[in-house]
């Protein structure tokens, strides 16, 4: 991972490969909810799975709206 600076994470490889893989709301949701998962000392594992279905909430809400 990438050095930190002032407190900081540089995310821009990590987001760079969720957008290449398509998880394209994650990768712009990424710095907040890393800086959430961190307050609430949550596993990687259960810091996975909250990424994983803020992504799959946000393409079904837009499925939603694309059958209205």
């Amino acid at each position: 991972m990438s050095p930190t600076v002032q407190g900081k994470v540089d995310l821009d490889s990590t987001r760079a490969a969720l957008e290449q893989l398509g998880l394209v709301h994650v990768a712009e949701s990424l710095p907040q909810m890393l800086n959430e998962a961190v307050k609430e000392n949550l596993a990687a594992h259960r810091f996975l799975d909250k990424l994983l279905a803020a992504e799959v909430g946000q393409r079904e809400e837009q499925i939603g709206r694309a059958h209205v």
